[in-house]
């Protein structure tokens, strides 16, 4: 399929690729790095209560964005609405836009290309190992940002579930003193540490601010992070304001409620220590130990002679 020089050729082709884009990508973070100015105090406290896009995202871009707007014109209304509630559960809303996620895969690709091309020739691959290479750093490259995503989203709801317990008994602590509702849910945000929680609670407070009724306000909250404490306390105080319960033992009865679940979950996960332990076990340790035992005593039956016994 493929003859030795025409491979030859193509590897030289894919490292000079290589080496412009690499040349282009240093001149554009050079560029960017250079206009950039310097924050004000506002700004600093601004970016305090968001996240910012991880530094692999902000090199792609700064590569890939010429292309911007060409590689928004060819994709759909549906993907870019699927990719901005990835983006709102990843707490990148602010920080990338849909088309600007859309560009670092065509940058992972091209990154992918460059690291097969340096692959094939270092390793002078040919035919099948060749091809085989070709479509699984092209496939990796193209969706390495999605991987990258998915992680990003999986940490962030992680950190919100382990807090949530938490801001539910500061909250409760504030409807008994005899606060509002508003109010309390401001008091128990500035109680909490730094994180994605209190990022998302701040966001829904500046919403309910800006005149945004407090229910709507809460279920944007809970539609942004996708967790299912969040979407229950949403539940719970809007049908507690629709039929005029008391909110805070409703409230209670939820925090309760996740401290139960963090703990069977941490008694599920400990469960599961022993089988996720088993392969590294009987691959790695075992086979030492075995050899650490019986390797002194094949030593002394030889030399004593008594492998005689086998001949």
């Amino acid at each position: 399929m493929f003859d030795g020089a025409n491979i030859t050729f193509l590897g030289w082709l894919l490292l000079i690729v290589f080496g412009l884009l690499a040349a282009a990508s240093t001149a554009m973070l050079l560029k960017l790095y250079a206009v950039i100015p310097e924050k004000t105090d506002a700004q600093s406290e601004i970016d305090e209560l968001r996240d910012s896009a991880p530094a692999g995202f902000r090199m792609a871009l700064a590569v890939a964005d010429p292309f911007v707007g060409f590689i928004d014109r060819l994709s759909s209304a549906r993907q870019r609405d699927y990719i901005r509630a990835r983006l709102a559960m990843a707490g990148l809303s602010f920080s990338l836009r849909p088309e600007d996620f859309q560009a670092t895969r065509v940058v992972g690709l091209l990154c992918g290309i460059s690291f097969f091309a340096v692959v094939s020739i270092s390793l002078e691959l040919t035919g099948t190992s060749y091809v085989m290479s070709l479509i699984f750093f092209v496939l990796m490259g193209t969706f390495y940002p999605d991987i990258a995503l998915n992680d990003l989203i999986k940490r962030r709801r992680k950190k919100m579930t382990k807090l949530f317990p938490f801001f539910l008994d500061l909250l409760v602590l504030s409807l008994r003193a005899g606060l509002t509702f508003t109010v309390a849910l401001q008091q128990a945000v500035i109680k909490l540490p730094k994180g994605p929680l209190r990022v998302e609670l701040d966001r829904c407070l500046s919403d309910v601010r800006a005149g945004m009724p407090r229910s709507r306000a809460l279920v944007k909250l809970a539609d942004r992070v996708q967790v299912a404490s969040i979407s229950n306390f949403m539940a719970s105080v809007n049908q507690a304001e629709e039929t005029g319960a008391a909110i805070a033992k409703s409230l209670e009865i939820q925090a309760e409620q996740r401290r139960i679940e963090r703990f069977l979950e941490a008694e599920r996960l400990g469960n599961q220590a022993p089988v996720k332990l088993m392969f590294p076990l009987v691959v790695f340790l075992f086979p030492l130990t075995f050899l650490i035992i019986f390797f002194p005593i094949v030593v002394q039956v030889m030399q004593s002679g008594g492998m005689g016994m086998f001949e």
